[in-house]
């Protein structure tokens, strides 16, 4: 037995000086393809937010031709006591029959108030419609309701109601004719 362990000492067995091919990882392979994953869908991200931007500029173009049509009525209002941060560029299409507000600072109601848009002419208020700004600067368009929005000479205001509420002015003063 002594010779078969010395044996086994001296002329090492084919099993330990073989080697058993490894695996090898591939690191960069995987971060590669990460990388590749992170890559489109940030290139989709900046698609779609490339996508509103120039919904945004063609809005803002289109509000700006409004503001140089020499037929169209432009209105500069404030803020009043209540919002006194707010303001806000009205133009009254008269031959479109549409009203587009630009507001500034003008804060978002809850989903149970609109601010409403009312021409005074011959000191009774005439409903013009209602909008709600998305956030602190926003652009609203819509329809006027009533022709009497759109003769002149007539006051602006902007007031914030209940949806319920009907058009008839009864909420907060927000916005008014620059003085």
């Amino acid at each position: 037995l002594a010779e078969r362990i010395q044996a086994a000492i001296a002329s090492p067995s084919t099993a330990t000086t073989r080697s058993t091919p490894r695996r090898r990882h591939r690191p960069a392979l995987w971060v590669l393809s990460t990388g590749w994953a992170a890559t489109a869908i940030a290139l989709v991200v900046l698609g779609v937010e490339n996508q509103q931007l120039r919904q945004d500029k063609l809005q803002a173009e289109a509000v700006v031709a409004s503001f140089s049509q020499p037929q169209n009525q432009l209105y500069t209002l404030t803020g009043t006591e209540d919002e006194p941060e707010a303001s806000g560029r009205l133009v009254i299409d008269p031959a479109a029959a549409s009203a587009t507000i630009a507001t500034y600072d003008l804060p978002q109601l809850p989903e149970d108030q609109v601010y409403r848009l009312w021409a005074l002419a011959d000191a009774e208020p005439i409903f013009c419609g209602q909008f709600n700004p998305e956030d602190g600067t926003d652009i609203s368009q819509w329809p006027l309701p009533d022709p009497g929005c759109a003769s002149t000479p007539v006051q602006m205001l902007v007031t914030s109601e209940l949806v319920t509420a009907p058009p008839e002015p009864q909420g907060t003063l927000v916005l008014q004719p620059r003085s």
